[in-house]
């Protein structure tokens, strides 16, 4: 383990300096510039005035630093981001369910903060593992050597964060996944949705301790059935449902369900290391999962009429890591980094560009004379003259394209093979991180068809004696390859898809758009942003041969008439190497997949500038 050498004089400066550091990022982070921050070896309770850490070592190592931290950004969490009379409110009257609900509220406060700051995730993470570390050897054959508050805190943690409890307690959490998974399990998957809201929360929390039944039931102050909050919010459901035949071969036979919940927070964190035995299992699941369903077929009663489709059985609506193996995965998005490395600096001149006109635009618009925030420098005459003098302090503004969320759909027919769905992938990638660091959401989808010349589709319909003008006659899939919650560490891998070719086959256009527009049209976000990238004309062979040349075409144009006469989605079309201004009103065509980065730039500035928001 690396120590820091000082000499002793320069020990305790460094020492010294080390204390003033994180109580100052101990304020910041929680917003309270007064707060006392005491350093004891006897610690008390915090409080919004006061906040007590461990006193460290003088002889600080990585570990020790780490841990302080990790103390530090849980208090801040916990300050900033927590209301005490909220939690009076819906907090239990038994002491056993009031310890639960206490620190369920904790693992919210603290996962706000690892969720969006990777660094206060690294603390947290040491911290908790530091925490659960074992004093002496334990005999895991009982599962009451965890107090049951213990369990509750981690699990919560697991089902928000992603992240496994640590090595020391894996095996003793293990042992009441089983009966949690029983009583609670569905309500644990929603955390997630209401961490931001500690009311909608709270209520959640109350629900799971109830279903618990420690005691005797409504327990909490304010809880009832009917004021349970309504939860409408599909993105995080839909990615841990989407991975729910992820098995772990070891205990499959015992219990698959909680195991599968278990593969699937390693998945969200980002693990990768599965066993050889769990590849063989890792095939595409042709099925839809209940909580997707699939592709949306929302269109009018104009259009059902002359837009048939033969069957939906085969459809498919899948999250990108289902369609092959971990490993496969890792080796795609190998290959992808090793493409982005050619292009890195042409494309990242352009994500820069936009990035400083955002940031540009983001700075510009404050709030003046208020009691608190940054110092208005044009103030400091008045504040020198009068100290005491309050509203000299601005905020800014949060402007509108914070409120924005774009819609990626990538055209993923074989005619894209090659450079073109290269350039697509990197493109997506680079836009995305370039978007998320100023607070735009961003999703990205591909659409094409499970089989090629039809598949099942085909089959049944020649088995049932080849009806006339079947409609569509193809198995639609639908590939999700970041939702606009998943940050995009959590996605990248999925963007190596794209360079799998037998995934590339037939491409039909209007059910991708209205599939991509229903989901998009779901969003809270005030604008939305639907960009298609394309290479051709709506194209299946199997649909063509039994219905009118114009069939997909004609649909597709309907479908796009539809999405224009809606204000509340911006519909734009990228065209690589295909004119496309034929079926979309704002397009642009380009003639080389090398322009596509540059193009899609471009757009987005002028979508961000108000006095160009309509003609492109």
């Amino acid at each position: 383990m690396n120590v820091i050498k000082t000499s002793n004089h320069s020990n305790d400066q460094a020492f010294e300096c080390f204390k003033t550091s994180i109580a100052a990022c101990l304020r910041a982070m929680s917003g309270k510039v007064n707060l006392e921050v005491i350093y004891s070896t006897q610690l008390a309770l915090n409080s919004s005035s006061s906040a007590y850490l461990p006193l460290p070592a003088k002889q600080l190592n990585p570990d020790t630093l780490a841990y302080l931290r990790g103390e530090a950004d849980s208090i801040a969490l916990y300050l900033k981001h927590h209301n005490k009379e909220i939690h009076a409110r819906y907090a239990p009257k038994s002491q056993t369910e009031r310890k639960i609900f206490d620190v369920m509220e904790q693992a919210r406060t603290e996962a706000l903060g690892a969720l969006c700051m990777p660094g206060v995730a690294h603390n947290l993470s040491v911290r908790l593992n530091n925490n659960f570390k074992p004093k002496e050897d334990l005999d895991r054959g009982k599962k009451n050597e965890l107090s049951l508050e213990d369990v509750m805190y981690l699990i919560a943690w697991e089902s928000i964060t992603g992240e496994l409890p640590p090595k020391y307690v894996q095996e003793l959490i293990g042992l009441w996944r089983l009966w949690l998974h029983n009583k609670v399990g569905n309500s644990l998957k929603q955390l997630i949705i209401n961490i931001k809201n500690q009311n909608a929360f709270a209520q959640l929390v109350c629900q799971i301790i109830t279903n618990l039944e420690l005691v005797e039931p409504d327990t909490c102050k304010e809880t009832t059935i009917d004021k349970y909050p309504t939860i409408n919010n599909s993105e995080y459901y839909n990615v841990i449902n989407q991975s729910n035949d992820l098995t772990n071969a070891k205990a499959q036979t015992k219990d698959n369900n909680i195991l599968k919940d278990v593969e699937i927070s390693r998945r969200l964190a980002g693990y990768d290391e599965i066993n050889k035995e769990e590849d063989t299992k890792l095939l595409p699941d042709c099925s839809f999962s209940k909580k997707y369903g699939k592709p949306s077929n929302n269109y009018t009663a104009k259009y059902k009429e002359y837009y048939r489709i033969y069957t939906t059985e085969y459809d498919q609506v899948v999250q990108a890591e289902k369609l092959c193996s971990a490993e496969e995965l890792q080796n795609l998005r190998v290959k992808l980094d090793q493409q982005i490395n050619h292009l890195q600096s042409f494309i990242s001149k352009l994500a820069n560009r936009l990035q400083r006109y955002l940031i540009a635009h983001q700075s510009r618009s404050w709030e003046f004379d208020l009691d608190d925030g940054l110092l208005d420098t044009s103030r400091l005459s008045r504040v020198i003259a009068s100290p005491l003098y309050p509203q000299s302090y601005k905020i800014e503004k949060k402007t509108s394209f914070r409120d924005t969320v774009i819609s990626l759909l990538i055209d993923n027919s074989g005619s894209m093979r090659g450079r073109p769905i290269t350039i697509s992938a990197i493109t997506a990638d680079i836009l995305t991180r370039t978007l998320e660091r100023c607070y735009v959401k961003v999703e990205i989808l591909g659409f094409t068809t499970v089989d090629w010349n039809g598949g099942s589709a085909r089959k049944r319909w020649i088995s049932s004696g080849s009806p006339k003008q079947p409609g569509r006659l193809n198995a639609l899939r639908h590939i999700i390859y970041k939702s606009a919650n998943l940050p995009w560490r959590l996605s990248r891998k999925s963007l190596g898809l794209m360079l799998r070719e037998d995934i590339l086959k037939e491409n039909i256009d209007g059910e991708a758009l209205m599939w991509a527009y229903n989901r998009i049209i779901s969003r809270p976000e005030k604008r939305r942003i639907l960009m298609v990238i394309s290479d051709g004309t709506p194209m299946d062979d199997s649909t063509l041969s039994v219905n009118s040349r114009n069939y997909l075409e004609d649909h597709l144009r309907k479908i796009i008439k539809y999405i224009d006469s809606s204000s509340s989605v911006e519909l734009v079309a990228i065209g690589i190497g295909y004119d496309v201004k034929q079926y979309y009103r704002r397009a642009t065509t380009i003639v080389d997949a090398e322009q596509l980065g540059d193009t899609i730039m471009k757009h987005l500035i002028l979508l961000f500038n108000k006095k160009n928001k309509v003609a492109l």
